[in-house]
């Protein structure tokens, strides 16, 4: 297996060999032009080429070093004695994550990478890392505040990495071994963010006219992910029936500058939630606008959720959106996901089952629910008290 991806890619290392006007030798993916200037490229995973000129080799060689993890590079895999952790992590990234995993699984690791393992070791030679430089990044992280599930998150992704290398016999063992291990206490437990009763009137009135009201309040309606919100199309709502089907989910991938559509976060979030008297008035006021808009994308022709462009908006223009409404009511900011705890917690407090929530939120069990998602407020908890003041009553 080694020797069949080393042969491949030398021979896409030999295609992107560039040389100067006297025929030197310049690296992979920099050439000279005729007017003197040089150029730089590399290739997306898509196969699109990227390439950009500069006056100096010296300009030329800084970018590409920045972007050239993007490219095929077969001195990856053919050097593995000088091969760096930074080396490897890009390519491990590009060539077995990208294919593989979802945008934003692939955001995560690569984020993780290159803010906390790469400046760490990144210069260290594969060979070179042990334990120790591991558990070094795990204990600053957790000196710095990072929640426990971001340490246990980069101890596992950064495990697999360095065992795709030892398949690759790039390296005889894997650093990330049981002497690595997260801290277990000294961590701040992170509130999830959740609307008050009187914030979410106050969001819902503020919002009201725009164009974000209609998405915003179905999410509050029925709980659904962003994303699951965005990928809604019309084929899925059901007025006779009064349902709706989850099937989907769409996000805006910024490295494709493409929007990608694909099932559900897992199999469970496959649902089909009914739909009450607002829900139905807020989908058909949102099919009535989607009707008078002059031009759409013909892609994106039978979504729901369509902004007056006839184009589905980003997750991160509704993000940017929500936080000015919480700063003009004067209240602490929250994301679009906060709705969906917002919704949980409603549904709770109206009395509704934790099994039929699991099931409405598409989870897979009833510990996710009703741990993560349910927060009960300080007004119910008083509530809740009094109901049963009478039973502890001993006089």
């Amino acid at each position: 297996m080694y020797l069949g991806l080393r042969r491949i890619y030398c021979a896409e290392q030999e295609k992107t060999m560039g040389h100067d006007l006297q025929g030197n030798d310049l690296g992979p993916g920099i050439r000279q032009l005729a007017s003197g200037k040089y150029a730089a490229f590399y290739k997306k995973s898509d196969r699109r080429a990227v390439q950009k000129s500069f006056s100096t080799l010296k300009e030329c060689r800084e970018w590409i070093r920045a972007h050239g993890h993007f490219m095929l590079s077969g001195r990856v895999l053919n050097n593995p004695e000088t091969l760096t952790v930074e080396q490897w992590l890009w390519y491990y990234l590009e060539k077995m994550c990208r294919p593989r995993v979802r945008w934003n699984t692939y955001w995560v690791q690569e984020r993780i990478f290159r803010c906390h393992v790469i400046p760490a070791i990144g210069d260290y030679k594969m060979c070179e890392v042990r334990s120790d430089n591991i558990q070094r990044i795990l204990s600053e992280m957790h000196a710095k505040g990072f929640a426990k599930e971001t340490l246990l998150t980069t101890r596992k992704v950064t495990f697999a990495a360095f065992e795709k290398a030892v398949e690759f016999e790039l390296i005889k063992k894997n650093p990330v071994n049981r002497l690595v291990v997260v801290p277990r206490e000294g961590y701040k437990k992170q509130r999830r963010r959740v609307l008050s009763r009187e914030e979410q009137q106050m969001v819902v009135n503020y919002v009201k006219g725009s164009i974000y009201y209609y998405p915003i309040v179905f999410m509050l309606l029925t709980g659904v992910r962003i994303g699951e919100m965005m990928g809604l199309k019309w084929e899925d709502v059901d007025f006779q029936e009064g349902t709706i089907s989850i099937v989907r989910t769409m996000e805006f991938n910024p490295w494709l500058n493409d929007w990608r559509v694909g099932p559900p976060k897992s199999n469970c979030s496959i649902r089909t939630i009914p739909m009450n008297a607002e829900c139905r008035r807020i989908l058909l006021k949102q099919k009535e606008f989607d009707s008078e808009i002059k031009t759409i994308n013909m892609r994106f022709a039978d979504n729901v959720f369509l902004m007056v462009d006839g184009m589905p908006r980003k997750g991160s223009s509704y993000c940017a959106y929500l936080h000015k409404v919480a700063d003009a009511l004067e209240i602490e900011r929250f994301s679009p996901h906060a709705l969906r705890h917002t919704y949980a917690t409603r549904c709770i407090e109206a009395g509704m089952t934790p099994k039929s929530l699991q099931v409405l939120l598409g989870h897979s069990s009833v510990h996710i629910t009703m741990n993560r998602y349910v927060h009960v407020s300080e007004e119910e908890r008083i509530k809740e008290i009094l109901s049963i003041e009478d039973k502890l009553n001993f006089e």
